[in-house]
């Protein structure tokens, strides 16, 4: 009797023990399946689907919702659902994404969350009609971690009580891990692709803006013109400019040659704004100068006209100057630049 108990002792446990290894092989499968599956997509929405799908029918679970960060602060979004009566993702329903509810009680403990019966015990207030219409009676939430931060949670309904046992509960985790990883995944191709999209825009934006900077001023007999510029980044708010300038009246022209616009200034900042303001100063500067004989018009004016104008914390120093080629003279005035060096 003795022997046959020890014997039947050790066919059962041989028994669990194959039991426990087929269990390991086919969560082994479904990881491996699951793994492929997410890292395989780049898209979000693609992924989100899969995911949902997949996650309720490998648990058996009635729902299964994906929730993460909005935009808007202090919510959660829900981005795809699967076995929802009214899909609350197409609703662009949002949960708060503090104690209050499931998901942001899960992700801010970065805690499994699981309720077996909802009626008997509500482990968060927050519970709207649009859920409770739902009919859930259980549900477990499991927050979606990357390198110790929290990116989204993953929430399993069922219109039942229930409570996930130790091998669904090690199955939800680890799916849960993989869920993470892919969704990261594509927030950093993301970043990649728009990191890239923003480098080529910098790169038209610095072509259009040295396009704007004239090499040097037409043939003027008798002098030599030359300039050089480099953007301390892609694009910048230095600039300089040559211009022509109607001739003064006969009584008035102190020499024989031809006038010139000569500017040298600098935006305050770096980056598109700054080139922005560049690029319609540059163009007020020009203007205002064809109409004004005197340097500290010129500049009176156009700041004027920035200060009444101005909708950004934006300003510029200029230096600007009126060169009479025919007599050499030099009348210019200084707004706020540093003194050029003649």
């Amino acid at each position: 009797t003795n022997v046959g108990g020890q014997i039947g002792v050790a066919l059962e446990r041989a028994r669990l023990y194959d039991l426990l290894q087929e269990q390991r092989v086919r969560e082994q499968a479904v990881l491996l399946r699951l793994s492929s599956q997410l890292l395989g997509r780049l898209g979000m929405g693609d992924l989100r689907t899969y995911l949902v799908d997949e996650v309720q029918r490998i648990l058996g679970a009635d729902a299964c919702a994906l929730l993460l960060p909005s935009e808007e602060s202090g919510s959660l979004e829900f981005l795809a659902t699967s076995g929802w009566k009214q899909d609350p993702a197409l609703a662009q329903r949002r949960a708060p994404s503090n104690g209050d509810s499931g998901p942001g009680w899960a992700m801010q403990a970065q805690q499994f969350l699981q309720a077996e019966d909802l009626e008997a015990h509500d482990p968060t207030p927050w519970r709207p009609d649009w859920i409770r219409d739902e009919g859930f009676r259980a549900h477990a939430v499991e927050p979606l971690i990357v390198d110790g931060r929290s990116v989204g949670a993953l929430v399993i309904n069922n219109r039942q009580p229930r409570l996930l046992d130790d091998d669904e509960l090690r199955l939800l985790h680890l799916m849960a891990n993989q869920a993470a990883m892919a969704i990261d995944k594509i927030r950093l191709h993301r970043e990649v692709v728009r990191a890239e999209t923003m480098e080529k825009e910098m790169a038209v934006g610095r072509d259009i803006q040295l396009s704007l900077l004239p090499k040097a001023p037409k043939n003027v007999p008798g002098w030599e013109f030359s300039a050089f510029y480099e953007a301390a980044q892609q694009v910048g708010g230095d600039f300089y400019d040559f211009f022509e300038l109607p001739a003064l009246a006969e009584g008035a022209r102190e020499g024989q040659g031809s006038r010139l616009g000569l500017v040298i200034a600098d935006v305050a900042g770096k980056g598109v704004p700054a080139a922005l303001f560049m690029a319609r100063t540059s163009t007020m500067l020009r203007v205002t100068g064809q109409k004004n004989n005197s340097p500290s018009a010129t500049l009176t004016e156009v700041d004027e006209r920035i200060y009444k104008d101005q909708r950004c914390d934006l300003f510029l120093t200029g230096f600007y100057a009126i060169l009479d080629t025919g007599s050499g003279r030099l009348v210019y005035a200084n707004g706020g630049h540093n003194r050029p060096l003649w």
